[in-house]
């Protein structure tokens, strides 16, 4: 049955329309994508859901991520002029299961993200490490992260895992270093 609580007015389903009509935001519960549309402003820079198809693939994933029991969406809004990217990882409260913002951040470059479960391992302080949350990887052309949240601490927190350079710059240190060493 249809109630005035489930009905939406005109300018909120243009809205809705315009920025959630391709998979996986149509599904997404009114009140998330409300919260998206509010959040969607930064230091200056206007944000918004990618209306690229393909793209879609690479920038929502869910997860418990603060480890209350209920799970949380991770989002990436872009800034097609500037070529950016801002993560919002959208946790709910666990009494009145309204979202809040759990971890916000800008990227200056456009980011793709993805999920990994409780007991995966990250690279934290030089190490593999598993985690004891569901987490999220974030990369970019050169760049990969990712970002737990830390009981312990009450925050998330980002961990550079490797990326394409770092092998690279090591073989060539080592090269390097064993040119050196032959010399003496």
């Amino acid at each position: 049955s249809i109630s005035a609580n489930s009905l939406i007015d005109e300018g909120t389903f243009d809205n809705y329309k315009k920025y959630f009509s391709l998979a996986p935001f149509a599904n997404l519960p009114n009140t998330l994508k409300d919260f998206i549309l509010e959040n969607s402003y930064s230091n200056g820079n206007e944000y918004r859901i990618t209306q690229n198809a393909e793209r879609t693939k690479s920038i929502i994933c869910f997860g418990d991520f603060d480890g209350d029991g209920i799970k949380d969406v991770a989002v990436l809004l872009d800034n097609n002029e500037k070529q950016i990217s801002r993560l919002l990882v959208i946790c709910n409260n666990t009494e009145t299961k309204k979202p809040y913002i759990g971890f916000a951040e800008n990227y200056s470059d456009k980011m793709r993200i993805n999920n990994f479960k409780k007991g995966s391992s990250i690279i934290i302080e030089s190490e593999l490490q598993p985690v004891e949350l569901d987490g999220i990887i974030l990369k970019a052309e050169d760049v990969k992260m990712a970002v737990v949240y830390d009981k312990s601490l009450q925050k998330f927190k980002t961990y550079y895992q490797e990326y394409k350079y770092q092998k690279k710059l090591f073989n060539i240190l080592r090269g390097q270093m064993s040119s050196f060493l032959f010399l003496l």
